[in-house]
């Protein structure tokens, strides 16, 4: 088997926990892809993101998967602004469900990662095509 991906979780900020992970800019590692998440945008803001291939922003909406874990409130046009100059692609995390796939394109963001909507359901299998075709339709 071979690693094709390396989630990273970086910090800008070197404090307590976060002291522990690597610094932002990240090297590139030739043939890998490079993702982090972050929880706020100023990150995304930053113009060198070093070898980063993709980033998640969350939390976007609250929390489907984790009880009481509640949006960022990211203000919309901080937002969007932010999401047009990335240089690399973004995308939401937290609270996505089918309704919000349109919001989420309209905002910017590259696509959504899912955990709670699909793995929380009766129906994953039903929740996760409800998904695929919200985003089809987008």
């Amino acid at each position: 088997m071979r690693c094709q991906g390396l989630p990273l979780h970086a910090a800008p900020a070197r404090t307590g926990r976060e002291a522990e992970r690597p610094a932002l800019p990240l090297p590139a590692l030739d043939g890998l892809t490079q993702s982090t998440g972050f929880h706020d945008m100023a990150p995304l803001r930053a113009a060198d993101q070093g070898g980063l291939t993709y980033a998640f922003l969350s939390p976007v909406f609250d929390s489907v998967s984790k009880v009481g874990y509640k949006s960022a409130r990211f203000d919309e046009q901080e937002l969007r602004s932010t999401l047009a100059a990335c240089p690399r692609p973004v995308y939401a995390l937290g609270g996505v469900t089918p309704d919000r796939v349109p919001q989420l394109a309209d905002l910017g963001f590259a696509g959504a990662a899912v955990i709670g909507h699909v793995w929380g359901s009766d129906d994953p299998v039903g929740s996760l095509r409800a998904l695929l075709d919200a985003a089809e339709r987008v």
